[in-house]
């Protein structure tokens, strides 16, 4: 069950690869496309920045669902820094312990994900029934905050995801050695 959950988990990842680079690139395009409209032809796109905003919300919340389930969120590791001589006696032990750890973690940021997951529903139901669209573009600010919401639900499903799957000895835990292939970790 374990494999097939972190094949599923791989699979998420590489729909959200799949939107999410796209839209980078596009804003990255329409950056640019901008630059040389306003300095060199002076004659600058009333709608560009806003679209390039919103591409960048929307990449950015999708990028965060990403990096949950690569587990490459800024983090603190003092649990690893307060378990290295747990490590040192007993790796098996703070083995367990840091799988806990992650467990707890996750189901945590589960739990607070799900609170703005709920804020962020009523905002697009407000922004769709009220039919509120941006200034310039003319867009529909649900799509927008659409975004904003989906990257929350995913960020939730890696979350509860990587918690059975550490529990079960699959993905990255976040405690990965770099002397072994893992990243590398910052200390104090």
């Amino acid at each position: 069950m374990a494999s097939t959950l972190n094949k599923f988990n791989n699979f998420l990842g590489s729909i959200e690869y799949a939107i999410t680079v796209p839209i980078f690139l596009a804003m990255l395009t329409l950056m640019f496309v901008q630059v040389i409209f306003r300095y060199f032809l002076e004659s600058p796109l009333p709608w560009s920045e806003e679209i390039i905003r919103y591409a960048f919300i929307a990449s950015s919340y999708l990028g965060g669902a990403i990096a949950t389930m690569e587990r490459e969120h800024i983090e603190i590791n003092f649990i690893e820094i307060m378990l290295e001589k747990v490590k040192n006696t007993n790796p098996q032990k703070h083995a367990q312990i840091i799988k806990i750890a992650n467990a707890a973690r996750d189901l945590l940021a589960a739990f607070f994900l799900s609170m703005v997951v709920y804020q962020t529903y009523l905002l697009v139901a407000d922004q769709f029934n009220y039919s509120m669209v941006s200034p310039a573009a003319q867009v529909p600010m649900w799509i927008v905050t659409g975004f904003m919401l989906l990257g929350l639900i995913m960020m939730i499903i890696h979350s509860l995801l990587n918690v059975v799957l550490n529990l079960n000895g699959y993905g990255k835990t976040g405690y990965e050695d770099p002397e072994e292939g893992g990243d590398c970790a910052c200390s104090l």
